[in-house]
């Protein structure tokens, strides 16, 4: 019966494809190393106003990873 049911499904509808998308180009890697420097600056800073600073950077080059 589920053997019917899915040779039937398979004829009407077609079987479903994956669709592999583009691994991530050089220059978005180069963009993710830079990322991971800034995070290491961030993680490493002591003082709040070093921090912040760091933390600007850090959305900045997070955005650019993901735009």
């Amino acid at each position: 019966m589920k053997n019917a049911w899915r040779e039937t499904c398979e004829e009407t509808l077609g079987r479903k494809s994956k669709q592999h998308k583009a691994y991530a180009s050089t220059d978005t890697l180069k963009k993710i190393e830079a990322r991971k420097k800034v995070k290491e600056v961030l993680n490493h800073s002591r003082t709040t106003a070093k921090k912040a600073e760091a933390q600007i950077r850090y959305s900045e080059a997070n955005k650019e990873v993901r735009g």
